[in-house]
This record gives structure tokens, C-alpha cells and sequence, in this order.
């Protein structure tokens, strides 16, 4: 709700509470949600290596629990994050990734998304 207001500090400091003690607790879930909320956070405040690196670790957390709706979500975001830091070779990974969850989970809205994302960052391949 903080990030959604513009507070993103108040924010990056909740979910950061909120994760280490999900780890505590060893839920996973809690853990890959809050990462992929910090994910979001550092997108929204340019830190693309940060978000990059969340995106990430939320993707394993998704996988080990086969949680295959959020994986496409994450990977989608994660291609945002590495497409802003030049990395377009996996960043079209990723969306490619999300594009097969996606239409796997017959979420034809979001893979139409991400393919026109692929689309307009295809030029960045050379």
C-alpha cells in the first residue's frame, strides 16, 4: 500500500521486515511474494540491478514450490529489469519464459503483453 501511495522507503522497509521474517519462519511463499514486491519497489525507484537480482531469487522461491502463475509474473517483470540494464539477450529469455507460462495458463492478456514487449526491445538484439 506504501509503494502503491509513493512512499517507497516506508515500503522497502516493510516488505524487508516482512521477509526476514518469513525466513524465520521458513515460508517460502511469504519470502518469494516480498521479494517480488521488492522487485517492484526498485524498478519503481530506478534500481534495476536491485530489482534484477530480487525478480531472481523470487523466481527460485516461485519454482521450488511450483507456483507456475507467479513464475510467468516474475519472469515478465524480471525481462523489464534486465531490458533496463542492457541485458536484452535475457531479458528475451525471460519474456519467452513468461509468454509459455502464460499461454500454459490460457492468460492470453499477458502474453500478449509480454510478446509486444519482446517485439519493441527486439531491435536491441541487433
Amino acid at each position: 500500500c506504501h509503494a502503491r501511495l509513493g512512499d517507497q522507503d516506508r515500503a522497502r522497509a516493510y516488505c524487508e521486515s516482512a521477509l526476514n521474517l518469513c525466513r524465520q519462519h521458513d515460508d517460502l511463499y511469504g519470502q518469494a511474494d516480498n521479494l517480488d514486491a521488492l522487485g517492484a519497489i526498485a524498478t519503481h525507484t530506478h534500481q534495476h540491478a536491485e530489482a534484477a537480482r530480487n525478480y531472481e531469487q523470487a523466481f527460485a522461491l516461485w519454482s521450488t514450490i511450483d507456483n507456475t502463475y507467479r513464475q510467468a509474473d516474475t519472469l515478465a517483470n524480471l525481462g523489464r529489469a534486465q531490458a533496463s540494464l542492457g541485458h536484452h539477450e535475457k531479458a528475451h529469455t525471460s519474456w519467452r519464459q513468461a509468454i509459455d507460462l502464460y499461454r500454459l495458463q490460457n492468460r492470453d492478456t499477458e502474453a500478449d503483453q509480454t510478446e509486444r514487449l519482446l517485439a519493441d526491445n527486439a531491435s536491441a538484439l541487433g
